[in-house]
């Protein structure tokens, strides 16, 4: 397997987007070997057939798409109805449920994806590595899309009104050095909840996948399901700022991705676990016209994580 080329160089490309190259050679070569073999059937094989971990169907039947609130768009198990929000003023940060404050340590899997677009092939989509989530640090909470057993720490803890919040930047800075490996890429973060809690700059040790990541939270949602469930969801635009290029010396690299978390929250029964999935849909920037107006407002790929969550006695 030769990895898609990218229009920067010495970009790292991330597990999924390999992934994805030997899932689309192995549908051709499925549907080669059984022209009967129908795409449904294929999206289903278990992830071991497909290369040890290619997809995953994550959803359904697609349903009608009506504006929905957020517990009836993750109970419609339609990827469809991940649309990008149209967003006006800024959110407010998320209030968590009593039960989630406190230092965890997490451990996440990824779990599978799928490719929505009834309009956008397959080929067209696992071959533009500009997509986030198919190169390293792309998408900031998950900076290698597809990469297992990443264990590192998360917290919630209450402010001064006794809301329980997530310490935001300190929680993406600790998943990115995680999915790395490398203790020392993050040297500083900058987020304050009180100025403006919708932005948050990561800053990185200067190298192949950039040297700042600049987020942009432009919409947030949250309903608690049962007093052990928990909903929320963000919509993101990342920037991610690096080094010129061979191609363009004189002008600094910016990658620009827009993508949505959708998190499903449990308290374990005994109080001091959690478990949580996380749904993540990647949306066409405009820059890419032809693919933007097949798009739209739908993602063309979602990722899946679990998250298994203990709490740390202190």
């Amino acid at each position: 397997f030769k990895p898609f080329a990218y229009p920067f160089q010495q970009i790292e490309t991330s597990h999924v987007q390999m992934k994805a190259a030997c899932l689309f050679t192995a549908l051709l070569l499925l549907l080669e070997k059984n022209r009967c073999l129908s795409l449904t059937s294929i999206q289903n094989l278990r992830r071991r057939e497909l290369f040890s971990g290619s997809a995953l169907t994550i959803f359904g039947v697609p349903t009608p798409a009506f504006a929905l609130s957020l517990r009836d768009t993750m109970a419609s198990r339609d990827a469809s109805m991940l649309k990008k929000p149209i967003f006006n003023t800024p959110p407010a940060q998320t209030a968590y449920p009593m039960w989630m404050e406190g230092e965890w340590q997490c451990v996440e899997s990824f779990r599978g994806f799928e490719l929505p677009s009834k309009k956008i092939s397959k080929a067209r989509v696992v071959s533009d590595t500009s997509l986030p989530g198919f190169t390293k640090l792309s998408i900031a909470r998950f900076g290698d899309v597809g990469k297992s057993n990443v264990a590192y720490e998360q917290s919630f803890e209450s402010d001064s009104s006794g809301t329980v919040r997530e310490s935001y930047a300190p929680n993406v800075a600790r998943s990115i050095v995680a999915h790395t490996g490398d203790p020392g890429l993050v040297f500083g973060v900058e987020y304050v909840a009180a100025k403006n809690p919708n932005r948050a700059t990561i800053n990185l040790r200067a190298g192949r996948n950039g040297q700042r990541i600049e987020i942009f939270v432009n919409s947030r949602r949250a309903e608690g399901l049962s007093d052990d469930v928990f909903l929320c969801s963000e919509s993101v635009r990342q920037v991610t700022l690096g080094e010129p290029t061979l191609q363009d010396p004189t002008v600094a690299r910016q990658v620009i991705g827009e993508y949505q978390h959708y998190w499903t929250w449990r308290r374990g029964k005994d109080g001091g676990t959690l478990t949580a999935n996380c749904l993540t849909a990647a949306y066409v920037e405009p820059q890419d016209a032809a693919m933007f107006s097949d798009a739209l407002d739908q993602p063309v790929v979602v990722y899946s994580h679990d998250l298994a969550l203990t709490k740390k006695r202190i």
